[in-house]
């Protein structure tokens, strides 16, 4: 669990980074004096923050409502049940590459919300819901390519997708998906 929780807040801090600095100097230039490394910017790291760990409801979500009767939902909900909270997390984060029907780690969900993260992005000023959809949209991003990395496969991401894809197809998806993350992030 450490290892994943790591990654994340890595890839987070380094994504939030590059938005700051970018915004820092472009609205420098054009207004004279933004500077998003003031506290009053912070609220947006902390919606990367909230946006990073409301995937992990996902998980929740499968246990209690989608999958409550698998072995694994039943293992997760006896810890929750003896106050076991840090293993019951670190239960489903473990198995989290097991289970092919989570409500958010998957294709479809995916593209979705990429599409509403550009809505809220462009259309609200409140930089806290840009934090929390870029955080979120960053954590999706984060987990397929982890499972690129690791197991040499997103199939699990594509199972109720409605067109098949191969598995260069599925890399130039994921690579489309980071690259608009990054233009939503950094340019609006």
């Amino acid at each position: 669990m450490k290892k994943e929780i790591i990654v994340h807040i890595v890839f987070l801090l380094a994504f939030f980074l590059l938005i700051s600095i970018y915004k820092t100097f472009s609205l420098s230039l054009e207004i004279g004096n933004s500077n998003w490394f003031t506290a009053e910017y912070l609220i947006f790291w902390l919606g990367g923050v909230i946006g990073m760990l409301m995937v992990f409801s996902d998980h929740f979500i499968y246990t209690y409502f989608l999958r409550p009767d698998e072995p694994s939902s039943q293992q997760a909900k006896s810890l929750i049940s003896e106050r076991k909270y840090l293993q019951a997390v670190d239960f489903l984060v473990k198995s989290h590459k097991t289970l092919d029907n989570l409500v958010f780690h998957n294709a479809n969900f995916q593209s979705i919300f990429l599409l509403f993260g550009f809505f809220v992005i462009t259309s609200t000023a409140s930089i806290l819901g840009r934090g929390i959809v870029l955080g979120f949209l960053l954590h999706l991003i984060i987990d397929m390519l982890r499972d690129l990395i690791e197991t040499k496969s997103t199939d699990r991401w594509f199972t109720k997708f409605p067109v098949s894809l191969t598995f260069e197809q599925k890399r130039w998806y994921l690579g489309l998906h980071i690259a608009l993350t990054l233009i939503i992030g950094i340019f609006l």
